[in-house]
């Protein structure tokens, strides 16, 4: 496949998404408001039981998602025990705080978007983007390059003789999707995997103008092991899509994701550019490949217009478990911001040790959900570069109606 830089096509397909759209959909919003009420979004729910991990206790939940149920599924529990069927109803009457009473559940996800959040919300719900995209600037700073993470990078770079390429001939396209891209993608994440046909990803990237970075062995030059898709949008380029070999897993361990890292940096700085977007991640603060971008310098940008409203309705043992192992990033009043909770005690050593864990550059605040209230704690203790980075708050909010989100 022949590799362009840009072309016009995309260029214009770029302008009218974030100039051209925005002033439709403003214009037709008296349509969208009388379809909503004439023809109500409707879902089929159900209500989910099943162990969940740190706690003793089954967590019961409603639920309904198509497009990332798998993924959701298995974010919460790690085997369902009891599936019951409510039926389908209309979305408006999910959100309205009668419905969970009485169904025996301690919380409600629905896979939504934003617009129809904004909507029905009546402040009692969190808005969790189905991914959130970061960029890094370039170089990489100093404190960075001398980092615990990019010193580990490098020597196992030496260690196992890394080196990398830039190709674009169809064969070696074909050979990373079938052979690297896919193999990966299904390993790691199973089920929820989005797995785009090799159509899909040839036309887009042909589009858009692309290179393939392809890692491979010193002692092994004529095998590539693993390899990144880079595109380039209008806004810029986009690490969009990664592979190893067979989805090999001592490969990953040996380093070759993070070692992609550092050679697609490097590609890109001798092309010019001073950033690079490092496409979507998971908005759950745990998750590794989220980490792994933190300690390489990623600054949150935005979320995603799709994604999950979560309600909680009761602080069950099962409940607390699911909110202190999967601290969140979410969407308020157009900002990302982080919510964390824990059953330690409130103290400003705690307070500073939860946000140098989960507070990540890009996001307006950490909201930190103590279980635990210590009615002598002031948020004037804090030093003001923390207090101006975290609010404090009770975790019974999250049952009152009223989260009063930043």
């Amino acid at each position: 496949m022949k590799s362009h830089r840009h072309n016009w096509l995309d260029r214009l397909r770029e302008r009218f998404k974030w100039h051209v759209w925005p002033v439709i959909h403003r214009l037709a919003w008296p349509v969208v408001w009388l379809r909503r009420r004439l023809r109500p979004h409707k879902i089929s729910m159900r209500r989910l039981e099943g162990g969940i991990a740190g706690s003793e206790h089954p967590l019961t939940m409603l639920f309904a998602a198509k497009e990332h149920k798998a993924y959701l599924q298995e974010l919460v529990f790690p085997k369902v025990t009891r599936e019951t069927d409510l039926g389908v109803a209309r979305l408006m009457d999910v959100f309205r705080p009668e419905y969970g009473r009485g169904k025996n559940a301690g919380m409600v996800i629905l896979e939504t978007n934003q617009s129809l959040h904004q909507w029905l919300d009546d402040g009692s719900w969190f808005f969790i983007p189905a991914w959130v995209v970061g960029e890094v600037r370039l170089p990489l700073p100093e404190k960075t390059l001398r980092s615990d993470t990019i010193r580990t990078i490098r020597r196992k770079i030496r260690k196992y003789g890394f080196e990398y390429e830039a190709v674009g001939t169809t064969e070696q396209f074909k050979d990373y999707y079938y052979n690297m891209h896919v193999p990966y993608i299904t390993k790691i994440y199973g089920p929820a995997a989005c797995v785009q046909s090799y159509e899909e990803m040839q036309t887009r990237c042909e589009a858009a103008g692309f290179d393939l970075i392809l890692l491979r062995k010193k002692d092994r030059p004529d095998v590539f092991v693993s390899g990144c898709l880079i595109i380039y949008e209008a806004h810029g380029p986009r690490l969009w899509s990664f592979g190893v070999r067979d989805g090999n897993v001592e490969l990953v361990q040996e380093g070759v994701l993070s070692a992609l890292y550092l050679f697609c940096f490097e590609h890109l700085l001798k092309k010019g550019f001073a950033q690079v977007n490092m496409g979507g991640n998971r908005p759950f603060l745990r998750d590794g490949v989220l980490a792994i971008k933190k300690r390489i310098s990623q600054t949150l940008l935005l979320g995603r217009w799709e994604g999950f409203a979560l309600k909680v309705l009761e602080l069950t043992p099962a409940t607390k478990s699911f909110l202190v192992n999967n601290p969140f990033i979410f969407l308020a009043n157009g900002r990302l911001h982080g919510a964390v909770f824990t059953t330690a005690p409130l103290t400003v050593t705690m307070v500073g040790e939860l946000a140098d864990e989960h507070f990540y550059p890009g996001l307006g605040k950490l909201l930190l959900f103590f279980f635990e209230r210590n009615v002598r704690f002031q948020m004037s203790d804090l030093p003001p570069e923390l207090a101006a980075r975290v609010e404090i708050r009770a975790a019974a909010e999250v049952v009152s109606g009223h989260l009063h989100l930043p």
